[in-house]
């Protein structure tokens, strides 16, 4: 074979192995690392509060719904898609809190309004690092963050953001 693949826990001492197989003639392509927004517990974040400036943004929108901030899944986004074909999906939730049937789904769908609209009220008075504390605390992402996969690096990733949000 003419390609091989070296994989490593970390980055430290990879430029060593790196400069010595240049050394020996061997080209090296080095993975770029992930971008701290495309960090998982990042992005739901930030997705969160795209949301919060404005709902009718589908793809943030649809991003939080289905994190464990929103409970949806995709059977509940059938459901409410179906509640307005034509409008975005925010428009499609509003529908469905009027019009849709009693159930697990119409449920959700109050709570997330709900949750939405509380951080739209806070996002007019409070701090961008005040409401994204609030945001960790009163939907658990937090803790959740911290008990996922490597959870530390995920709790330091959202204490970061707090932070850079000062």
């Amino acid at each position: 074979p003419s390609d091989i693949v070296i994989l490593g826990r970390a980055r430290t001492n990879f430029d060593n192995c790196r400069e010595e197989l240049e050394n020996r003639g061997i080209l090296v392509s080095v993975a770029r690392k992930k971008s701290f927004y495309d960090a998982l517990e990042i992005k739901t974040i930030v997705d969160l509060l795209k949301t919060v400036d404005n709902p009718h943004q589908d793809i943030p929108l649809v991003g939080v719904m289905l994190s464990p901030i929103g409970k949806f899944d995709e059977n509940d986004l059938g459901r409410i898609r179906m509640a307005d074909h034509d409008g975005d999906f925010y428009d499609a939730l509003l529908s469905y809190q009027e019009h849709g049937a009693e159930g697990e789904t119409l449920n959700k769908v109050r709570d997330f309004l709900s949750m939405l609209s509380r951080f739209r009220s806070l996002s007019q008075r409070k701090s961008v690092h005040d409401l994204l504390w609030t945001i960790y605390l009163e939907t658990g992402y937090y803790l959740f963050a911290s008990g996922m996969p490597e959870g530390e690096n995920r709790k330091m990733n959202l204490d970061l953001l707090l932070e850079e949000s000062v």
